[in-house]
């Protein structure tokens, strides 16, 4: 239930906050607490269109957002953030999503994030969190994805985790039917333990959950 925008649970139809039952429920059962945050937000009226927009190629659109302040989505950014740490207990993981400044023409990453910035304030709400790697800036955890690295890979503390999906699609996909075997999960969490690395194992559920 941020205080910084109204694009939220509580004003549509749940008209609840969904993100303290998970929370709570997690916790009860002993299971410590992590958050994944998307570093994008294609709703806000500031966060510039680049090659990475779903308006990307829409004239129109990007000429309406020429004057957009990356700067002014970055304070609100580093304000949800703020509000993740402070207002659910101890979170053990923040697990941000993603920085591209090179990939697209508008590319964003460190500098667009104030990254150095964010990740101290991390570091001073929550002393013991862990943080990935995709702040454009070194984290504690090396996040490949969707590829079985061939040897350890090395991040600051030497962790690292194999981020795959069950049949490449990270939300639900009805019509992906490219499962992999049991056998292929299998193997690919004994591949990645036997590099002292974990396995992010992604289910996307359906509407019904």
């Amino acid at each position: 239930d941020s205080a910084l925008t109204d694009y939220k649970a509580t004003r549509a139809p749940a008209g609840r906050d969904l993100l303290r039952p998970i929370i709570e429920a997690f916790r009860a059962e002993g299971l410590r607490i992590g958050l994944y945050h998307s570093l994008l937000d294609w709703h806000h009226p500031e966060f510039p269109i680049d090659g990475m927009h779903p308006q990307r190629d829409d004239a129109g659109a990007i000429a309406a957002a020429k004057g957009r302040d990356v700067s002014k989505y970055a304070d609100y950014l580093h304000g949800q953030v703020e509000e993740l740490l402070t207002q659910f207990g101890r979170i053990d993981y923040m697990w941000f999503d993603f920085s591209y400044p090179q990939r697209v023409w508008g590319g964003k990453g460190r500098q667009d994030w104030r990254s150095e910035e964010l990740l101290a304030r991390v570091r001073e709400l929550q002393p013991d969190v862990v943080v990935n790697d995709r702040l454009d800036v070194p984290g504690d955890v090396t996040t490949p994805e969707e590829y079985q690295p061939a040897a350890p890979m090395a991040g600051d503390d030497g962790l690292w985790e194999a981020c795959q999906t069950l049949n490449g699609s990270w939300g639900y996909d009805r019509d992906n039917l490219n499962w992999k075997s049991p056998e292929m999960i299998v193997r690919m969490l004994v591949d990645g333990v036997s590099k002292g690395g974990n396995l992010l194992l992604n289910v996307g559920p359906n509407a019904r959950g």
